[in-house]
C-alpha cells in the first residue's frame, strides 16, 4: 500500500515537472533569441565602426606617407638678388617643389622654359620653383643668365649653382633635369631631358595633396 502510494506521489511530481517545463520553455526559448539577436546585432555594429576607422586611417596614411621615396639632399645657389638660399628653406612653406637644372647653352633646356613659365603661372601659388641655372662662369655668368631672363620674359625664379652645389648634390651629368619634390622633402620623380608641357602638368599635378 505504502509502494503504491508513493509511486502515485512521483507520477504526479514528475507530471508537474514536465507540465511546468512546456510553459516555461517557449518564453526561455524567446529570451534567449532575442539576447542573442541584440548581442550579435551590437557586435555588428561595433566591428563595421572599427573598419570605417581603420579604412579612413589606412587611406590617410597611403595619402601622405611618402617614406618610400628617397628623400631630396640640401643645396645652396644664389638667387636673382644674390643671397645665399638653402633647398630646405623652401620646404618652410609646406609646398611642393620643382627643381629644373638648365643652361641657356642647352637646346633642350630652353625648349621646355616656356612651358614651365606657363606652368609658374598656373602653379606658382601653390608650389615653389626652382630654376637652377649651372652657372660656370664662362658658357653661364651671372649676368649673361640675367639677360637671357629678360629678353624672353620668363617670370619664373631663377637660381645662379656657382659652386656646383646643386649639380653634385643631384648627380647631375646631363641637362635638363627635373625633379619633382613633395612637401615633405621626398622626391617624387626625376626626368632627364625636356618634357612636353602636358608632361610637366601631369608631374606637378602628382605631387599637389
Amino acid at each position: 500500500m505504502n509502494k503504491k502510494i508513493g509511486f502515485l506521489i512521483l507520477s504526479i511530481v514528475l507530471a508537474a515537472v514536465v507540465v511546468g517545463a512546456a510553459l516555461i520553455y517557449p518564453k526561455l526559448k524567446d529570451d534567449y533569441e532575442n539576447a542573442e539577436t541584440t548581442t550579435a546585432s551590437e557586435t555588428t555594429a561595433k566591428q563595421g565602426d572599427d573598419v570605417t576607422d581603420v579604412s579612413e586611417e589606412t587611406k590617410e596614411k597611403a595619402t601622405a606617407d611618402h617614406s618610400s621615396y628617397p628623400v631630396a639632399p640640401d643645396f645652396s645657389v644664389l638667387n636673382s638678388s644674390m643671397e645665399t638660399i638653402g633647398f630646405y628653406d623652401t620646404l618652410k612653406d609646406h609646398k611642393p617643389t620643382v627643381i629644373n637644372f638648365w643652361a641657356t647653352w642647352c637646346g633642350p633646356c630652353v625648349s621646355e622654359l616656356p612651358a614651365y613659365n606657363e606652368a609658374y603661372k598656373t602653379y606658382g601659388d601653390r608650389v615653389n620653383f626652382m630654376f637652377v641655372n649651372l652657372t660656370d662662369g664662362s658658357s653661364d655668368t651671372v649676368n649673361s643668365v640675367t639677360e637671357f631672363i629678360k629678353k624672353n620674359g620668363f617670370e619664373f625664379p631663377y637660381y645662379f649653382d656657382t659652386n656646383n652645389s646643386g649639380a653634385n648634390a643631384y648627380g647631375i651629368f646631363s641637362i635638363p633635369v627635373s625633379v619633382f619634390i613633395y612637401s615633405d622633402g621626398h622626391i617624387y620623380k626625376s626626368v632627364i631631358g625636356s618634357m612636353a608641357e602636358a608632361d610637366i602638368t601631369a608631374n606637378i599635378e602628382a605631387i599637389i595633396e
